[in-house]
């Protein structure tokens, strides 16, 4: 009698089967295989926005045109269309405006602040030193055709790299250095002539991401 009044109380003190556990506790673990490579998220579409100023060193002064060593300071604004991609690399392709901050040239051939303004068609690959959604560090390679519409049409080509650092998830600070050339307007001789530069940019870097 003893031992089957027993009985219930072993039989509640028995852990429950398998078959009654809760389903998120009855899935195997998933095993991760030895050099399985994880596929990234894709990162949503983004603009990516620079705004900055900087200097233009000429290669080759023309004399024709009064030029000095230096070619006049600029303001710049660049917006790049980001589209949908995984990993550490990023394309897009954008417009650039630039107006010149300082005068250059004589009175007769030389051009006051604001005069000169510049579009440029660009594509720009992005590189970013992590796997974060917001990485810290990133360069990006540019590549422009300016097109100089006042106070003459210039067609030219541009090649610019560049470093940002992230203040915050949407917002840097960077640094830029590039080369350029323009075909410009006959000499004196009438010879087509060319004008190459180096240049120095710093400003402000905007992230604004296109979620769905």
């Amino acid at each position: 009698m003893l031992a089957l009044l027993a009985l219930p109380r072993l039989a509640a003190a028995q852990p429950e089967s398998s078959g009654e556990l809760p389903p998120s506790l009855q899935e195997a673990p998933e095993l991760e295989v030895p050099g399985a490579r994880r596929e990234l998220p894709r990162e949503p579409m983004a603009l990516r926005v620079e705004v900055g100023a900087g200097a233009s060193l000429r290669l080759v002064q023309n004399h024709d045109f009064d030029q000095d060593t230096f070619a006049p300071s600029f303001l710049t604004a660049r917006a790049a269309f980001q589209w949908h991609q995984r990993g550490r690399l990023r394309h897009g392709v954008g417009l650039g405006v630039t107006t010149n901050l300082s005068g250059d040239g004589s009175f007769q051939t030389g051009l006051d602040p604001v005069q000169q303004w510049v579009l440029t068609p660009l594509y720009v690959l992005e590189l970013r030193f992590s796997d974060e959604p917001v990485p810290l560090f990133d360069l990006a390679a540019t590549v422009g055709l300016p097109l100089a519409l006042t106070p003459g049409f210039s067609p030219g080509a541009e090649l610019d790299v560049t470093f940002t650092a992230r203040i915050l998830a949407g917002l840097g600070a960077y640094v830029s250095v590039g080369g350029c050339a323009f075909f410009g307007g006959k000499s004196r001789a009438g010879n087509l002539t060319v004008h190459p530069m180096v240049s120095a940019e710093v400003g402000l870097a905007l992230r604004y991401e296109l979620l769905p």
